[in-house]
């Protein structure tokens, strides 16, 4: 009996020894995946570390090396799909103004439009007052505070590679002169595969969903325009 216990102490020392070098081997072989910022292909033999061999010595590390690898690999993807999710939204159909107009335009020239649209008909009203009328001047104030701005580049931003935000600023004066900063932003979500607006003014330039969404902002009824002013988007080569 006490051989018997002698030889099974053995053999599981020597399976545990087996385990414990096999464990070390794939750590190393990890480690310099991650050095080489291969990333994805360190986090698998980590992982498989971690499932085969959870009471070796090299497990917790291995355990933390993945958490590294894992948030490394996530900025990576981000840097990856910024550009990809630019040019989706940049070129998502909305709108065609004036809204007499058949059709649709990309969603950054629709932002443009609605802008150009809107100086376009103030214009026209200050031009059909009295000349020297209070009317006159107080339209003519409001074409120039409506005409006089700048529309910036879309900046693309994300934390988790699920949700990216999509905004483009404009930036123009107040009846005062003070400078007024309006944002126009979309929500991308790369795991449905669709974009929204995060507010009125953003779902309006992309579709006339708005209107009935105003509507019901107007009889105090709450909209999530995430959830209600929502499309489908066609993403390509994005890495989830």
């Amino acid at each position: 009996m006490k051989r018997l216990l002698i030889l099974l102490v053995c053999f599981f020392s020597f399976f545990a020894c087996t385990h414990e070098k096999e464990a070390q081997e794939l750590y190393k072989k990890a480690e310099i995946l991650k050095q080489e910022k291969n990333y994805a292909e360190a986090i698998k033999i980590y992982k498989e570390i971690t499932q085969k061999f959870p009471r070796s010595s090299i497990a917790p590390s291995a355990t933390n090396a993945m958490s590294v690898c894992e948030e490394e690999y996530t900025k990576y993807k981000i840097e990856h799909n910024k550009p990809i999710v630019l040019k989706a939204a940049d070129e998502f159909p909305a709108r065609k103004f004036p809204a007499t107009q058949k059709g649709t335009l990309p969603l950054g020239k629709s932002i443009a439009a609605i802008e150009w649209t809107a100086c376009d008909a103030a214009k026209n009203y200050a031009q059909k007052q009295p000349y020297y009328s209070e009317e006159r001047l107080t339209a003519s104030i409001l074409a120039e505070m409506l005409c006089d701005y700048t529309i910036g580049k879309w900046n693309v931003s994300s934390q988790d590679n699920v949700v990216y935000i999509a905004s483009k600023t404009r930036t123009g004066q107040g009846l005062k002169g003070e400078k007024v900063k309006k944002h126009y932003t979309y929500v991308v979500d790369i795991s449905n595969n669709t974009i929204a607006a995060k507010d009125h003014a953003s779902c309006f330039v992309m579709n006339e969903v708005a209107s009935k969404l105003f509507e019901k902002e107007t009889n105090k009824i709450a909209v999530d325009y995430i959830k209600e002013c929502a499309f489908p988007i066609k993403l390509e080569g994005i890495l989830k």
